[in-house]
């Protein structure tokens, strides 16, 4: 780990929700398999085209998943994205005014520099998504570059 003049760790840290990737892919495969088995042995029946959405957005999430990332740490800021139509959350490691940590769900409360008076706004990260080696090296990683004051509760 590299460190700035300031003290600062200038390493990124990327972390992926990958944990349930494989097996949402996997299971999209089975369910068109399936589908598919059943629209042959039945030819004469019309297979609605709805049956073939759901193992399409399993694989698709499944992939998205797989390749996306879900945290990004930068030597200043953060982002996150949650879900794949959601955009990025982003905000500086000093908006941050605190964290809560219970199980395997992390709640960062931020409250931005240009709205001092504003409500923190909150992001929910699911860490089960991670694999529990990532999911301690992000715990780890967000305390060393949390502001002074700010704790994991």
């Amino acid at each position: 780990m590299t460190m700035s003049a300031e003290g600062q760790s200038t390493t990124v840290h990327q972390f992926r929700a990958n944990r349930f990737g494989l097996l949402m892919s996997l299971a999209g495969i089975i369910l068109l398999v399936l589908n598919v088995m059943m629209s042959v042995s039945r030819p004469y029946v019309d297979m609605p085209v709805s049956t073939l959405t759901l193992p399409l957005i399993l694989i698709a999430v499944g992939i998205w998943r797989h390749f996306t990332l879900y945290a990004d740490m930068q030597p200043d800021h953060m982002k996150v994205k949650l879900a794949p139509a959601l955009g990025w959350h982003t905000f500086l490691y000093t908006e941050i005014v605190e964290v809560r940590r219970k199980g395997n769900l992390c709640r960062i409360y931020y409250r931005r520099h240009d709205k001092p008076d504003a409500s923190p706004r909150q992001v929910k990260m699911k860490l089960i998504e991670m694999s529990s080696s990532e999911r301690e090296r992000f715990m780890y990683v967000l305390k060393q570059r949390l502001p002074e004051g700010v704790t994991v509760s």
